[in-house]
């Protein structure tokens, strides 16, 4: 039987093993992950932005990119796995989450979103 390669999340489950029980490591470890990359994804966003913000404004924008991560990424990397067998939740969550967190502009994604969506249904709708 073949090995999976280790991952970003084998490793925490080994890590939070070592703390807490075997049951605890698996079910917290794809969390932890998620909270880890969209944290660095923000940090990247907010470096690249060219007015400095206060401690405060940066902590809600963390915050916001985190709590969307949290709540979004298990969904996509499962859309992502019906529509591509290939791409296991396991591996996908990682660059998903980072993604998610490293997003400035959610409005821009709200609006190509939302016209991705009219056309699929004007399509269906025959319109």
């Amino acid at each position: 039987m073949q090995q999976s390669p280790p991952d970003l999340i084998g490793l925490l489950i080994i890590l939070f093993a070592g703390v807490a029980s075997q049951e605890i490591a698996n079910a917290t470890a794809s969390y932890f992950a998620i909270i880890m990359l969209a944290t660095a994804g923000a940090f990247l966003a907010l470096s690249s932005d060219p007015e400095p913000r206060s401690n405060w404004a940066a902590l809600n924008f963390i915050s916001v990119r985190v709590f969307v991560a949290v709540v979004l990424t298990v969904s996509v990397a499962e859309l992502f796995h019906r529509l591509l067998p290939w791409a296991t939740p396991r591996y996908t969550l990682i660059p998903i989450a980072f993604l998610i967190g490293w997003t400035v502009d959610f409005n821009a994604i709200r609006s190509w979103l939302g016209g991705f969506l009219s056309r699929v249904f004007d399509k269906k709708a025959g319109l």
